[in-house]
C-alpha cells in the first residue's frame, strides 16, 4: 500500500529533535541548539525515561520535552507538523536502544525524503558502522556476556555486524554532525560537518572536584576488581579530595551511591539522578574532573576550555569496540592518549597539576583549532539551505 499523500507545508521556523536513550547525546544535542531556541520553535521528543528527569529543557528549562515511545509517534508528528529539519540524536542508536526497529527507522527516513525535510544526525560511531567488521565487538568484555560461549558469542557478533550495516545504510541520506572534525582515515570523514558550540558561561568553582561513572563502566569496574575492592578504593580517592580541601561530588549510578551511603565523609557528595542542566553545571564548574572513560561527550565543555579531566580506566569503548577506540583517540585527542592514574594511588593536587600542564602543552594547538570551527547555527544554516533562511536561526 503505498504512503498517504501528506499536503501539509514545512514550517521554516520550526525543528523536530529525537533522543535517544543516551545522556550524552541529550546532552549533545542541548549544546547544539543551545543558542537557537530564541529563533526558532524546538519540538523536543525524548524517551520516558529521560523525560522523567528532563521535563523541560534550555535555558531555566524553559522548553517543554514530550515522551516517546516508538517510531511511529515520530513519524506522526513529522507529518503533522513538517519541520525545517529532523535531528536525530543519534538515529545510530535509536534502534540499539528498543525505541524502533529496523524498518521503523527506515519508515522514519523515508517520511522525512517524501516532506523533503533534511535530516541530520550525530553519530557516536564515528562513521565505524560503515564498515563494521565482525570482529569489532569483543563480546567477551561485556560484563553480560563474559560466561557465554564461544557459539553465543559468535551469535553475537553476527548479529551486531548485520544490524550496523542496515543501520548505516539506512541513515546513508543524513547529514552527520559533530563537535570534533573526523580524524584522517575515519569512516565517512568527508560526510561529518564539524562545529563548536561555545560552553555556557559556567565559571569555576576552585574548590570542588567531581567524579563521574556511568553504570556501563561501573559494571566492568565491579567485574574486573569485585565490588569490596572497587568501592574501598574509590572510598579512597573521594576522601583525597577532602583531604586537599576541596569538596567532592560523586556523579554514579543510584546502585554504587547506595553501596556508599553512611560511609563517604562530610565533604563528599552523593549526587542523586541529575537532570542535563544539573549534570552540565556540576561537571562544567568543577576546578577537576575525574571519569573512567576517555570517550564521552560530556568531556567535551571541558577540553575546549582546558579544564582539567583525568582518567581512571580507559572506558568501555576501549574494552569492548578497540577500532572505535583507535578513532576516538584520534579524533578527541590527536592520536595521544591521556594518562591513566591508578585508582588505587593517592591523588595529589601537585602531581594531578603536572598531568594537566603536560596534556595542555600537547593539545592546546589543537583544541584552539576546534574552537575556530563554525557554530551550530551556521553549520544548520549549510545543511536546512532553501528550507530556512540565515535570519530565522541567528544566522548573520
Amino acid at each position: 500500500m503505498p504512503p498517504p499523500a501528506v499536503s501539509a507545508r514545512v514550517d521554516r521556523r520550526h525543528l523536530l529533535v529525537v533522543i535517544s536513550r543516551d545522556f550524552g547525546e541529550f546532552g549533545m544535542a542541548q549544546a547544539f541548539l543551545r543558542d537557537l531556541a530564541a529563533h526558532v520553535d524546538v519540538d523536543w521528543r525524548v524517551p520516558p525515561a529521560l523525560h522523567a528527569l528532563n521535563p523541560r529543557v534550555g535555558a531555566q528549562a524553559a522548553t517543554p520535552c514530550t515522551p516517546y515511545r516508538d517510531g511511529q509517534e515520530i513519524i506522526d508528528a513529522l507529518q503533522a507538523r513538517p519541520p525545517a529539519a529532523l535531528l536525530l540524536f543519534s538515529g545510530h542508536l535509536l534502534v540499539p536502544d528498543g525505541l524502533m526497529g529496523l524498518w521503523g527507522l527506515r519508515r522514519l527516513v523515508r517520511a522525512a525524503a517524501r516532506l523533503k525535510v533534511p535530516l541530520i544526525t550525530s553519530d557516536p560511531f564515528l562513521g565505524l558502522m560503515r564498515d563494521f567488521r565482525l570482529d569489532d565487538m569483543v563480546v567477551q568484555q561485556v560484563p553480560k556476556h563474559r560466561g557465554a560461549s564461544w557459539f553465543r558469542r559468535s551469535r553475537i557478533r553476527l548479529s551486531t555486524f548485520v544490524k550496523c550495516r542496515a543501520i548505516s545504510r539506512v541513515l546513508a541520506p543524513a547529514e552527520v554532525v559533530s563537535p570534533f572534525p573526523a580524524a584522517p582515515g575515519a569512516s565517512g570523514a568527508g560526510a561529518v560537518r564539524a562545529y563548536c558550540q561555545a560552553p555556557a558561561d559556567t565559571g569555576t568553582t576552585e574548590a570542588h572536584w567531581v567524579f563521574v561513572i556511568a553504570d556501563f563502566d561501573l559494571r566492568i569496574q565491579l567485574a574486573d576488581h569485585g565490588e569490596a575492592a572497587f568501592t574501598d578504593q574509590l572510598l579512597q580517592r573521594l576522601h583525597d579530595g577532602c583531604r586537599h580541601g576541596r569538596a567532592v561530588t560523586l556523579i554514579a549510578p543510584a546502585a554504587l551511591a547506595g553501596r556508599l551511603a553512611g560511609r563517604v565523609g562530610p565533604g563528599v557528595s552523593l549526587a542523586p539522578p541529575l537532570d542535563i542542566e544539573s549534570f552540565r553545571q556540576r561537571v562544567g564548574t568543577a576546578e577537576r574532573a575525574f571519569y573512567w572513560n576517555m570517550v564521552s561527550h560530556s568531556l567535551v565543555q571541558r577540553l575546549v576550555t582546558l579544564k582539567p579531566v583525568h582518567f581512571f580506566d580507559r572506558g568501555h569503548v576501549a574494552r569492548v569496540m578497540p577500532r572505535l577506540f583507535g578513532q576516538a583517540m584520534a579524533t578527541y585527542y590527536g592520536g595521544h592518549q591521556p594518562a591513566l592514574h591508578p585508582l588505587d594511588q593517592p591523588l595529589d593536587p601537585a602531581d594531578l597539576a603536572r598531568q594537566q600542564a603536560a596534556f595542555v602543552a600537547m593539545h592546546q594547538a589543537r583544541l584552539h583549532a576546534l574552537r575556530q570551527l563554525p557554530p551550530p547555527r551556521q553549520v544548520l544554516c549549510e545543511v536546512v539551505g532553501q528550507a530556512m533562511g540565515q535570519q530565522d536561526v541567528g544566522g548573520p
